[in-house]
């Protein structure tokens, strides 16, 4: 296949080339760089597979910045278009995306965000090394393109793996947006967006949101999803994830619970919810001191201390279904541990 792929693409740059104005053939790399901004896109297409097809050395110095306006004028005109511009352009915009990666200029982050993510693994796994600029980015896409969720959340995924390797180092602030949007993607609308969740956990390995994928494996009341791929694809990794689970030190799992709770209990908390998310997040405050100083029947009574404000709470409509699933769910994990 990938032969295949290589001989379709070069016949497609054999076409282009000869269709090509004749004054275009033989010219230089800053010509070609001239092309990028071409009216046409075929001529733009000839010229981003020339500079494809050139060594990393003999690429010329305006290449990098002229690539990336070009991405980023192709967002806006892919987004914007009625209808199909032509055949063939699709793999153009693939070789775009390909051209700009070639750049490892942070700058290409925002446009590889609304065009890149969805046709390069390693558009995903360039974002992941700037979250600063990523985040944000990958936000505006999921609020404007909701196509574009079942490719945010793997990208995401590869954001935690770059975290967990040591690639790049997360805020607190930025591993509760990642945490968020994994939250709305396992129940959100579009049925591809609960299916990159599910693979993306399984993954990743998340075993925090294992109540979430058994829930949705399940295919209760709480996930509400007639979809069998996504149920599937949620049998498949339940059993993975808890087995990872069972792997983790009690401190682990505290930890997770603890993030998690906050990640809920965000800061625009107010009124009763407030009070009720501070008064839970003591309880597990206080299960931390004592599982680090070695008392685990101490901590276990203030993660059962936890699960019954939790119940409570849920009951009083303080917490959503959703929410109480996700903290209780990881709290009776650590709770029966603890037994």
């Amino acid at each position: 296949m990938a032969y295949l792929a290589q001989r379709h693409r070069a016949f497609l740059l054999i076409a282009f080339l000869l269709i090509l104005p004749r004054p275009l053939r033989g010219q230089g790399s800053d010509t070609l760089v001239a092309k990028l901004a071409d009216p046409d896109w075929v001529v733009r297409s000839a010229a981003v597979a020339a500079l494809n097809q050139m060594s990393d050395a003999d690429l010329p110095a305006g290449y990098a910045a002229a690539a990336i306006d070009l991405l980023a004028r192709e967002v806006d005109e892919t987004w914007n278009a009625e209808g199909p511009v032509g055949e063939g352009y699709g793999e153009y915009l693939i070789d775009v995306v390909l051209l700009v990666l070639r750049t490892g200029d942070p700058d290409a982050v925002r446009p590889l965000a609304f065009l890149g993510i969805d046709v390069s693994v390693g558009a995903r796994r360039f974002l992941a090394r700037h979250p600063d600029r990523a985040l944000p980015a990958l936000e505006e896409a999921w609020r404007e393109h909701w196509p574009l969720r079942s490719d945010i959340v793997p990208t995401l995924g590869e954001m935690l793996l770059a975290d967990r390797n040591g690639e790049i180092r997360l805020t607190e602030t930025q591993r509760r947006i990642i945490d968020r949007r994994l939250f709305v993607a396992a129940f959100d609308s579009v049925p591809n967006s609960r299916y990159a969740f599910v693979e993306t956990v399984g993954e990743v390995v998340l075993p925090e949101w294992t109540p979430v994928v058994a829930s949705l494996a399940e295919n209760d009341t709480i996930a509400h999803d007639r979809w069998s791929f996504i149920q599937g694809a949620a049998q498949r990794y339940r059993a993975p994830l808890e087995a990872a689970r069972s792997a983790l030190s009690d401190l682990a799992m505290l930890a997770a619970l603890q993030r998690l709770h906050r990640m809920v209990c965000d800061d625009e908390a107010q009124g009763a919810r407030f009070g009720q998310c501070t008064a839970l997040a003591s309880h597990l405050a206080n299960a931390e001191r004592q599982l680090r100083a070695g008392r685990r029947i101490p901590g276990r009574a203030q993660i059962d201390a936890y699960l019954r404000g939790l119940d409570r709470s849920a009951a009083q409509g303080i917490f959503t279904t959703r929410e109480y699933v996700l903290l209780s769910g990881n709290a009776s994990a650590l709770l029966d541990r603890l037994n």
